[in-house]
Protein backbone atom coordinates (compact mmCIF):
# COMPACT_ATOMS: atom_id res chain seq x y z
CA UNK A 1 0.00 0.00 0.00
CA UNK A 2 1.10 3.54 -1.20
CA UNK A 3 1.49 5.70 2.02
CA UNK A 4 0.50 8.49 0.82
CA UNK A 5 0.95 10.67 3.47
CA UNK A 6 5.11 10.49 2.87
CA UNK A 7 6.18 13.48 0.85
CA UNK A 8 8.81 11.11 -1.04
CA UNK A 9 6.33 8.75 -2.13
CA UNK A 10 3.75 11.66 -3.04
CA UNK A 11 2.69 11.68 -6.47
CA UNK A 12 2.63 15.57 -7.38
CA UNK A 13 6.32 15.21 -5.63
CA UNK A 14 7.51 12.54 -7.47
CA UNK A 15 5.70 14.33 -10.94
CA UNK A 16 7.56 17.50 -10.07
CA UNK A 17 10.91 16.59 -9.06
CA UNK A 18 10.72 13.74 -12.62
CA UNK A 19 9.60 17.06 -14.53
CA UNK A 20 13.05 18.88 -13.26
CA UNK A 21 15.15 15.61 -13.63
CA UNK A 22 13.84 15.75 -17.54
CA UNK A 23 13.96 19.33 -18.10
CA UNK A 24 17.81 19.91 -16.92
CA UNK A 25 18.43 17.53 -20.09
CA UNK A 26 16.67 20.08 -22.00
CA UNK A 27 17.54 23.29 -20.40
CA UNK A 28 21.13 23.64 -21.94
CA UNK A 29 19.39 23.65 -25.40
CA UNK A 30 16.79 26.34 -24.74
CA UNK A 31 19.45 27.99 -23.09
CA UNK A 32 21.59 28.56 -26.62
CA UNK A 33 18.50 28.84 -28.25
CA UNK A 34 17.73 31.71 -26.05
CA UNK A 35 14.26 30.55 -24.87
CA UNK A 36 12.44 29.70 -22.10
CA UNK A 37 10.27 26.43 -21.16
CA UNK A 38 7.05 28.18 -22.01
CA UNK A 39 8.56 29.36 -25.26
CA UNK A 40 9.80 26.78 -26.44
CA UNK A 41 6.50 24.79 -26.04
CA UNK A 42 4.78 27.94 -27.56
CA UNK A 43 6.72 27.05 -30.80
CA UNK A 44 6.87 23.34 -30.59
CA UNK A 45 2.82 23.30 -30.36
CA UNK A 46 2.96 25.51 -33.79
CA UNK A 47 5.57 23.59 -35.34
CA UNK A 48 3.72 20.02 -34.59
CA UNK A 49 0.23 21.46 -34.99
CA UNK A 50 0.46 24.58 -37.61
CA UNK A 51 -1.12 27.60 -38.06
CA UNK A 52 -3.42 27.78 -34.90
CA UNK A 53 -5.99 29.58 -33.14
CA UNK A 54 -4.81 31.24 -29.96
CA UNK A 55 -6.47 29.20 -27.77
CA UNK A 56 -5.96 26.09 -28.97
CA UNK A 57 -2.43 26.73 -28.67
CA UNK A 58 -2.50 27.62 -25.21
CA UNK A 59 -4.12 24.06 -23.97
CA UNK A 60 -1.88 22.37 -26.35
CA UNK A 61 1.26 24.41 -24.84
CA UNK A 62 -0.07 24.25 -21.24
CA UNK A 63 0.35 27.80 -20.96
CA UNK A 64 -2.37 30.55 -19.45
CA UNK A 65 -3.87 32.55 -22.51
CA UNK A 66 -2.27 35.97 -20.86
CA UNK A 67 1.36 34.54 -20.78
CA UNK A 68 0.73 33.26 -24.54
CA UNK A 69 -0.60 37.04 -25.20
CA UNK A 70 3.02 38.08 -23.83
CA UNK A 71 4.74 35.73 -25.51
CA UNK A 72 3.57 36.10 -28.81
CA UNK A 73 3.93 39.86 -28.87
CA UNK A 74 7.48 38.86 -28.27
CA UNK A 75 7.79 36.34 -30.97
CA UNK A 76 6.09 38.54 -33.11
CA UNK A 77 8.65 41.32 -33.16
CA UNK A 78 11.56 38.90 -33.34
CA UNK A 79 9.58 37.77 -36.68
CA UNK A 80 8.98 34.17 -35.05
CA UNK A 81 5.48 34.49 -35.12
CA UNK A 82 2.82 36.23 -37.25
CA UNK A 83 -0.57 36.67 -36.26
CA UNK A 84 -3.72 36.99 -38.62
CA UNK A 85 -7.39 36.91 -37.79
CA UNK A 86 -9.63 34.03 -38.87
CA UNK A 87 -11.51 34.95 -41.99
CA UNK A 88 -14.39 32.53 -40.64
CA UNK A 89 -14.53 34.26 -36.96
CA UNK A 90 -13.08 37.71 -36.42
CA UNK A 91 -12.40 37.45 -32.84
CA UNK A 92 -10.26 34.25 -33.56
CA UNK A 93 -6.63 35.30 -34.04
CA UNK A 94 -4.34 32.66 -36.09
CA UNK A 95 -1.38 31.91 -34.63
CA UNK A 96 1.90 30.53 -37.31
CA UNK A 97 5.54 30.03 -37.55
CA UNK A 98 7.56 32.74 -39.87
CA UNK A 99 10.64 31.46 -41.85
CA UNK A 100 12.05 32.43 -39.08
CA UNK A 101 10.46 30.62 -36.81
CA UNK A 102 10.59 27.82 -38.94
CA UNK A 103 14.17 27.52 -38.84
CA UNK A 104 14.87 27.92 -35.22
CA UNK A 105 12.62 25.45 -34.69
CA UNK A 106 14.62 23.50 -36.98
CA UNK A 107 17.57 24.04 -35.58
CA UNK A 108 16.36 23.31 -31.88
CA UNK A 109 14.40 20.59 -32.42
CA UNK A 110 17.87 18.31 -33.82
CA UNK A 111 19.06 19.40 -30.40
CA UNK A 112 15.86 18.08 -29.09
CA UNK A 113 15.86 15.07 -31.22
CA UNK A 114 19.60 13.98 -29.36
CA UNK A 115 18.27 14.94 -25.72
CA UNK A 116 15.23 12.52 -26.42
CA UNK A 117 16.84 9.63 -27.95
CA UNK A 118 19.71 9.49 -24.64
CA UNK A 119 16.72 9.65 -22.26
CA UNK A 120 15.80 7.17 -24.23
CA UNK A 121 18.70 5.21 -23.73
CA UNK A 122 19.00 5.87 -20.10
CA UNK A 123 15.09 4.69 -19.39
CA UNK A 124 14.30 2.37 -22.01
CA UNK A 125 12.17 2.85 -24.98
CA UNK A 126 9.70 0.29 -23.72
CA UNK A 127 9.65 1.92 -20.12
CA UNK A 128 9.24 5.29 -21.65
CA UNK A 129 5.75 4.38 -23.80
CA UNK A 130 4.39 2.37 -20.62
CA UNK A 131 5.07 5.63 -18.38
CA UNK A 132 3.46 7.62 -21.00
CA UNK A 133 0.57 5.55 -21.09
CA UNK A 134 -0.37 5.56 -17.64
CA UNK A 135 0.17 8.90 -17.75
CA UNK A 136 -2.46 9.66 -19.75
CA UNK A 137 -4.83 6.99 -17.88
CA UNK A 138 -4.26 9.13 -14.50
CA UNK A 139 -4.65 12.36 -16.48
CA UNK A 140 -8.15 11.22 -18.17
CA UNK A 141 -8.94 9.28 -15.01
CA UNK A 142 -8.78 12.93 -13.02
CA UNK A 143 -10.20 14.73 -15.82
CA UNK A 144 -13.53 12.72 -15.53
CA UNK A 145 -14.43 14.37 -11.95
Amino acid sequence: MIDKYEINRSLAINLLRTREAVMDRFRPMLASAKLTEQQWRVLRGLSEHGATDAGKLASIACILPQSLSRIVKNFEKKHLIKMETDSNDARKIILSLTNNGEVLMKEATLESKKIYAQLIEDFGEDNLADLLDKLDLLRDSLEKE
